[in-house]
């Protein structure tokens, strides 16, 4: 739910840079159709603004199909018609579930501790062990105390009320060593699962060490990618500048254009990431 729930959030992100685009190009395009029927600049200009407008309007359907799949996918993995309104909440809070103040160890003993799977492995191996001391004991002296009390409302008996007591004793002194072979082999069981638990618990350690690397790298991934927005914004706006004054081209113009859009789209990649990131390392440690 949680992955479908970021998909969904991703595609409205697309959606909102794609139409951020196509609003550029369509202000950039107006401006070279005037500047052309003044003379300012050759025709071929204005078609290639022209052309670049159509492929950014063209993505711009590819990104809201894509919304409208993730929609109904989020809808129909939680059981709902696929045409339900979706609105989600962009700032869902995430950092609670895994301060960044803890350990990566810390982070691998939580998980020991949390993971549902481990304590099933743990309860069925307790269990084997049991059954195990059932079936031995089955081979034991087994001595049984038994009592009683009953009433019977009877005019024809003189009391009314009985007691009983009895003892009973039972030994097998030979069952051709079957009760040993079942316990024998219930305790085989008990410690083969006791291997596939300690090989799990292995995975688990490997999985939030995979979910913690994935984080540091998306938070890099994050940083570079803000920085990489604020250069673009800023050579597009030089670029824009210079191509106004006359002193820069109609294909600078887009390649900055552009630029800006791919910048926009690595940063949301970026983020969605890093939420992505940080639930599927809370979820290796067990804590969602």
């Amino acid at each position: 739910v949680a992955e479908r729930y970021m998909s969904v959030l991703r595609a409205e992100s697309a959606v909102a840079v794609s139409k951020s685009y196509v609003a550029s190009l369509e202000s950039h395009t107006e401006d070279t159709k005037n500047r052309f029927e003044f003379g300012d600049v050759p025709r071929n200009e204005y078609l290639a603004a022209s052309v670049t407008l159509a492929d950014a309007r063209q993505k711009l359907l590819q990104a809201q199909n894509a919304l409208d799949y993730a929609r109904s996918e989020y809808n129909r993995f939680l059981g709902r018609p696929l045409l339900t309104v979706v609105s989600l909440d962009p700032d869902v809070s995430i950092d609670r579930l895994v301060p960044n103040n803890i350990a990566l160890e810390e982070m691998i003993s939580m998980a020991s501790r949390n993971r549902d799977e481990l304590a099933t492995l743990d309860s069925q191996a307790r269990a084997l062990e049991k059954q195990a001391d059932s079936a031995r004991a089955a081979s034991r002296p087994q001595l049984a105390l038994t009592g009683g009390y009953q009433y019977m409302e009877n005019q024809f008996l003189t009391d009314d009320e009985f007691w009983m007591a009895g003892v009973a004793f039972q030994w097998s002194l030979f069952d051709g060593g079957q009760a040993r072979k079942r316990a024998a082999s219930l305790r085989q069981k008990a410690v083969a699962i006791g291997h596939n638990r300690a090989d799990f618990e292995s995975m688990v350690a490997l999985q939030v060490r995979k979910s913690w690397n994935d984080r540091d790298e998306a938070e890099g991934r994050l940083t570079v990618a803000d920085s990489a927005v604020i250069q673009a914004v800023e050579n597009l706006r030089v670029v824009s500048d210079r191509y106004d004054a006359g002193a820069s081209t109609n294909v600078e113009v887009l390649d900055a254009a552009a630029l800006h859009e791919q910048s926009l789209s690595n940063r949301d990649n970026a983020r969605f990431a890093l939420a992505l990131a940080k639930l599927r390392l809370a979820r290796a440690a067990g804590v969602l």
